[in-house]
């Protein structure tokens, strides 16, 4: 097998026109396999093996078409064990039972079964042998990385040849589903021809694959690029690392802290342990190591890291902290009245960087006992960016950023107003606040857990659109993030959430949602962080009145400025200077404390553990 040129990251495999066409293609995949499927069970009914030729060749070419398995429905189709090769098996089962009211010879259908076990053990030989380089994986240095070794890509190129070369195989069903029609009505000499080829070539693939990854195995370039690759590690001008793990649907935490780190003089190393994120984050100007597996967090180690930094709670998380030598510091990935920012599990770590005094007095409130010395407060050193003292950029209408938060994994962490009270919202601001521009960015995973949000979401973007200008779903301007609106808006409505303490550094007016209908006593008790806020209830009752306060004599703003400086901290050059001071003085300390360290307990503190 060819090897492309190298690459800095495992995303830039070839094909990308077919991953683009794959993805267009994605929502009318199933519908033209379900078609397929139906014209072939018709012609097994009318005994028109044609027509079932026919539909196979709709199956087939949907299949081939979606080859690259980068859409959703062929992500879920596999998943659900109905890749492509079992599609093909039931097509192939299908024209077998068309071909057989017609009569196929013993002989005819000798050679048809033998191209059906050919396609079939051909590609599972295919997909077993490449799967065994794939899973030989090293940890790996990716973007600004690693980019000029022997291995750079390679792994991700063979795992994406190993998706076209099956989707490849199982396309041979046509020609042997049309070599199998025309053994029954000619020319039989083409018929045959096909068949043959349906049989030969997945042999002859499967036998070279086979081969060259068994050459590729026994050679010693994965731990020569290990060596090659711990050697640059070593070389690597930083002491602080951060590390990443989570679902897919996660990424969203680690991209608002990359602004942060590329800031940072020298740049931190970024440790992910899931390709996932190489696709969906934000571009960035880290280093990155890729760690898939518990044992290639060691190569970690080669870097001499002082200092881990996490911006989430994850289980995999413990593969690092095991590591008595760093000092492990947890950011979150924001700061608000969730219970998720009063989370036991930091306990774990041995300091805890806060927005402010408020984060502090969150915990004890929760009864996490933690001495003070394990907080420092740092502020929110990405809102560095924002526009204060209520400017705003551009000009137009006044301007309302309704940015709810998502329903969360159980309803204790339920804050989300979009199914209880979004569309009312909307419409109520709509129908009697035209002179107001409503501005919709929902969560990423807004709609994630709960149907009813979803549609809600769905909802709302279409009663926006359908107003038009001067509405805007923020979906649709994919290149501002959540903290250029707040620099293009004048107010916000937002939920219980990290956006709204975010909120507080521009120092304009908020609305806050209390879906549940808590009494307003019960809710500043509850969500302190809040207690500046014009809140609304589910009745909608004092929305018009919030709006007219907020976007006029805006009577909470002195209670508002103290609330940030409990909330944000008070930071004379800057949370960005506050956040780089602490750092320094996490490493500082992180050295101080491995000088105590006399005895590890271990054969090699550096020695690769068994996968």
């Amino acid at each position: 097998m060819a090897e492309a040129a190298a690459s800095d990251t495992p995303t830039a495999v070839p094909g990308r026109r077919w991953a683009a066409l794959s993805r267009r293609l994605d929502p009318v995949h199933p519908v033209l396999l379900g078609v397929g499927a139906a014209v072939q069970v018709v012609a097994i009914a009318l005994a028109a093996p044609g027509l079932a030729v026919a539909g196979l060749a709709v199956g087939s070419l949907a299949d081939l078409a979606a080859g690259d398995g980068s859409g959703t429905w062929a992500g879920r189709l596999r998943r659900a064990g109905l890749g492509v090769v079992p599609r093909t098996s039931l097509r192939l089962a299908w024209l077998l039972a068309a071909l057989a009211v017609t009569g196929l010879t013993a002989a005819q259908a000798l050679a048809f079964g033998a191209g059906v076990a050919a396609i079939v053990l051909g590609a599972r030989v295919v997909q077993v042998s490449l799967a065994r380089v794939v899973d030989r994986q090293p940890p790996t240095g990716v973007r600004h990385l690693g980019a000029g070794l022997d291995l750079a890509g390679f792994h991700p190129r063979v795992a994406w040849w190993r998706l076209i070369l099956i989707t490849l195989l199982a396309a041979l069903e046509l020609p042997l589903a049309l070599g199998a029609w025309l053994l029954v009505v000619g020319p039989v000499t083409v018929g045959w021809a096909l068949v043959l080829m349906a049989v030969l070539v997945p042999v002859a693939a499967a036998l070279a694959a086979a081969v060259w990854s068994q050459r590729f195995l026994a050679s010693d370039r994965v731990p020569r690029y290990r060596e090659e690759l711990s050697r640059e590690l070593a070389t690597l001008d930083t002491e602080v690392i951060v590390y990443f793990t989570g679902d897919a649907d996660a990424t969203y935490q680690l991209d608002q802290w990359l602004p942060v780190f590329d800031q940072l003089d020298p740049l931190p190393l970024l440790v992910l342990r899931e390709a996932t994120h190489l696709k969906q984050m934000r571009p960035s100007r880290l280093p990155v190591l890729l760690a898939r597996r518990h044992a290639d967090v060691e190569q970690v180690l080669n870097a001499d890291p002082a200092v881990a930094l996490y911006v989430g709670n994850a289980g995999r998380n413990i593969h690092l902290w095991r590591y008595g030598h760093i000092r492990h510091v947890f950011l979150n990935h924001g700061d608000s009245d969730k219970v998720s920012s009063a989370n036991p599990v930091v306990k774990v770590y041995d300091e805890l960087y806060v927005a402010g005094q408020v984060a502090v007095d969150r915990y004890a409130a929760a009864g996490v006992d933690l001495p003070a010395e394990r907080f420092t407060i740092v502020g929110r050193p990405q809102l560095d960016r924002l526009l204060t003292d209520r400017q705003r950029h551009g000009d137009g209408p006044p301007t309302l950023l309704y940015a709810p938060t998502w329903e969360g994994y159980f309803a204790a962490a339920d804050y989300s107003s979009v199914a209880p009270m979004g569309v009312e919202l909307v419409r109520h601001v709509l129908t009697h606040h035209p002179e107001i521009r409503l501005v919709f960015k929902p969560h990423p995973l807004s709609g994630f857990v709960r149907k009813d949000a979803a549609r809600a979401t769905t909802e709302i973007t279409r009663m926006l659109r359908a107003a038009g200008a001067p509405h805007v779903v923020a979906a649709d301007h994919p290149e501002l993030d959540l903290l250029a609106w707040f620099d293009r808006s004048d107010v916000l409505l937002a939920d219980i959430s990290a956006v709204v303490t975010d909120f507080l550094q521009t120092d304009k007016p908020y609305l806050v949602t209390n879906p549940r209908g808590l009494e307003r006593a019960t809710f500043d008790q509850r969500f302190p962080s809040h207690r500046a806020a014009y809140v609304v209830d589910p009745d909608l009752d004092e929305l018009s009145h919030h709006l007219d306060a907020a976007f006029g004599d805006d009577p909470l703003a002195e209670q508002r400025a103290e609330m940030k400086r409990a909330v944000l901290g008070e930071h004379p050059d800057g949370p960005l200077a506050t956040f780089e001071a602490a750092l320094a003085a996490s490493v500082a300390r992180s050295r101080a404390d491995a000088v105590r360290i006399s005895n590890t307990f271990a054969y090699d503190e550096r020695a690769e553990e068994p996968t």
